[in-house]
């Protein structure tokens, strides 16, 4: 029977609509299905399917039917299984990208990077991005502002006494950053921290002070002026991947 008919048949949504969770439902179905067909699937196995299938409810059935046959009554299901025999079709977040860079973790970076140019989905938390034109051009774009956010609240808290380490409460830093953030800049008469509708979001500044807390000031500034060179060279010839994977591990090695 095709398990999409069977997903329908015990009332799971196949269409799950934003900010919707199908996770639990199909850990659900996986362990009922694998018990009727006498075969033993592995919790890791269970969630790493929901990754690889980016917990896609249609998706996640063809894949688990296929496994569930494979291993046949008496077999076994292993995370190892799991990689070997599904392709990866998950989705990269934009964000743990950013958290990669706020720890200078150059492998974690460098490997999100590639998945985010790998043509696969991209979003940003809960939200999908559209990676179809000019992608590598327009994700520079992000890097660099995200770069010139982290430069920006790292010159502030060290102007204000704020302190260079890694903010540990969002309540706390709201309550000592928000006041000094709104302060106008002469001669411009607005704060640089506010957005184009005149706002400031207290939470994307406690990330971007969170991400700037392992770098200095000059290495900020030195990456945000290398943008314009990669800029450059993405509208050029050379391979997008190996034109932003040099400068992320420039901005990493703070060189």
């Amino acid at each position: 029977m095709d398990l999409t008919l069977e997903i329908a048949k015990r009332g799971l949504l196949l269409e799950a609509s934003v900010g919707e969770d199908p996770g639990p439902a199909l850990k659900r179905l996986a362990s009922t299905l694998a018990r009727e067909r006498e075969v033993s699937i592995d919790a890791d196995a269970v969630a790493r399917l929901l990754f690889q299938t980016d917990s896609s409810p249609q998706l996640f059935a063809s894949e688990l039917g296929k496994l569930l046959d494979w291993a046949g009554p008496g077999g076994r299901v292993r995370a190892a299984d799991v990689r070997e025999t599904v392709a990866d079709e998950s989705s990269e977040d934009l964000y743990d990208f950013f958290d990669a860079l706020g720890r200078r973790d150059a492998g974690d970076a460098l490997g999100r990077l590639e998945r985010l140019l790998s043509g696969r989905a991209v979003r940003a938390g809960d939200r999908g991005m559209e990676t179809e034109d000019y992608w590598p051009v327009r994700f520079l774009g992000m890097l660099a502002d995200e770069v010139r956010r982290m430069l920006l609240i790292r010159a502030r808290l060290e102007e204000t006494g704020g302190g260079s380490d890694a903010p540990q409460n969002f309540n706390a830093f709201k309550a000592r950053m928000l006041p000094r953030l709104e302060e106008p800049v002469a001669p411009f008469g607005r704060s640089p921290f506010q957005n184009r509708q005149g706002q400031i979001s207290p939470f994307l500044w406690f990330k971007a002070a969170t991400r700037a807390a392992r770098y200095s000031t000059p290495e900020l500034a030195r990456a945000l002026a290398r943008a314009a060179e990669v800029d450059v060279r993405l509208k050029s010839s050379v391979a997008p991947l190996d034109a932003l994977s040099v400068y992320v591990a420039e901005l990493i090695a703070g060189t």
